[in-house]
Order: structure tokens, then C-alpha cells, then sequence
């Protein structure tokens, strides 16, 4: 899911169109304000998500519409009555809109939402439309928490203020691990294998190539070893002269 923020009028639907699937079967784009939740499940593009979290909201809260000048939810001045907006009520609206949303998102995960940015500008006169604020700009954070992007335009300039990079960071080391177990364990087998042939050959086997060295040395010095020098060799003439 991706999310796609910004003023009005700022171009926000031509950005988004440059983010769709092209390969993708799906309708390409509803409108908020007369959408139903399944129609949301079959589009790529839900524009003008805040104007369907208005519409819910007085689905929800049949008591903030108003009948006329001094009908229910309305002050007797024509405005919207604090009273009707109870703080439980209203949590139990921001409850049902979201679930419905994650319903869509579930059904529909690659969709992109379109919104106005709502929480700058003048605080409205109005208690309904600043609740209404206040429940979009509540929604759109819990959206930007689960989207795998959020993009905020201003002017056609779209700017990319939250990216799923880590995923994708882990799929790659998650790559690279693999491919760099693959070549190296048989290196690391062929090192330990070499290691292993060399150890039993410098404790045991050269400990028995020494011997044979010694042992064939040994003969070569008592019985072929002809140097006037040697001791056995001087004592042959004092053998003889007793010998006479």
C-alpha cells in the first residue's frame, strides 16, 4: 500500500499515476466521495480518501448531521453542538474506519491512497469539520505507519518521506549470504580437509618419517662410515702389534 499526501490542487493524482502497476488487470482510479468499500478492493487508485472518511464518519455518527437551522447535532446559533462528539463515540468511529480500510488494504495490498492534507491552514468554526479533520489526520498517521511508501507532493514535486528499504536491504544481504555460502563452504571444507591431512601427518606420520630417517642414518654412520679419523679405524694397527 502506498499513500500519497499533499495540499489541494497540488497534482497529487498525476503523481500517483506514475506509481501504478502497468501490468496490472484492475480499474485504474474511484473517486472517495461515492465509492463503496468493495469498489475500493478492485482499483489500483482510491482518490479523495478523505472525502470517503467523511462520508463514514456521518454514517457512523448520525447525530452530527444536522436537519436544518436548530435540528439534532446543530446549537441554536446554526453551529455544530460540542456535546454530540463524544470522545468515545469518536473513537469507536476511528476504530471501524480503520478496520474497514485494512479490510481493503488485505483484499488489495498494492492500492494507492490519495489524500488532501488536511491539518494546516485555519482551525475550522465548525465542531464537525474540525473533528472531521482530526479523524483524517488520525487515519492518515495509522496509514503511514502500514504503507510500504509515503509520498507527500507539492507543485507535481512529489518528495519520498517514508520507503520500505529494509526489506529490501534484508532480501539482498539474504542473497549474498546465500551466494557467498555456496562458494565459500567448499573452500573452507577444501582448508579444513588440508588442515586435517597435515595435522595427523605432523604428529603421528612425521614422527614416523623421522624414525626411518634415523633408522637408515644409523647404519650409514657404524657400518659405511670409512674416515681415517674414526676411532675403530686407529685401533686396527694396536690390534695387530699384540696380535704380534
Amino acid at each position: 500500500m502506498i499513500l500519497v499526501t499533499g495540499g489541494a490542487w497540488q497534482g497529487k493524482r498525476e503523481y500517483a499515476y506514475g506509481l501504478m502497476d502497468t501490468d496490472s488487470d484492475k480499474k485504474l482510479i474511484i473517486q472517495g466521495d461515492r465509492c463503496s468499500l468493495e469498489d475500493m478492493k478492485r482499483v489500483q487508485i482510491v482518490d479523495q480518501l478523505h472525502l470517503w472518511i467523511k462520508r463514514k464518519m456521518e454514517e457512523l455518527l448520525p447525530q452530527a448531521k444536522g436537519a436544518g437551522f436548530g435540528g439534532m447535532g446543530q446549537a441554536s446559533d446554526g453551529g455544530w453542538d460540542e456535546r454530540v462528539f463524544d470522545q468515545q463515540e469518536m473513537l469507536l468511529a476511528q476504530e471501524k474506519i480503520w478496520q474497514e480500510l485494512m479490510e481493503v488494504v488485505t483484499e488489495n495490498p498494492d492500492v494507492i491512497f490519495i489524500v488532501n492534507e488536511l491539518g494546516c491552514g485555519v482551525i475550522p468554526m465548525e465542531v464537525f469539520d474540525r473533528r472531521y479533520r482530526e479523524l483524517v489526520g488520525r487515519t492518515c498517521c495509522d496509514l503511514a505507519k502500514e504503507a510500504k511508501e509515503v509520498h507527500r507532493v507539492v507543485c507535481g514535486v512529489g518528495t519520498v518521506i517514508k520507503k520500505a528499504t529494509v526489506d529490501k536491504n534484508d532480501v539482498t544481504a539474504a542473497n549474498a549470504v546465500k551466494a557467498s555460502d555456496g562458494k565459500e563452504q567448499p573452500a573452507q571444507a577444501n582448508t579444513n580437509d588440508e588442515k586435517i591431512v597435515d595435522q595427523p601427518g605432523s604428529n603421528d606420520g612425521g614422527q614416523v618419517d623421522q624414525n626411518q630417517d634415523n633408522a637408515q642414518a644409523e647404519p650409514e654412520d657404524d657400518g659405511m662410515h670409512t674416515d681415517p679419523e674414526d676411532d675403530g679405524i686407529q685401533s686396527d694397527p694396536e690390534n695387530a702389534s699384540e696380535e704380534k
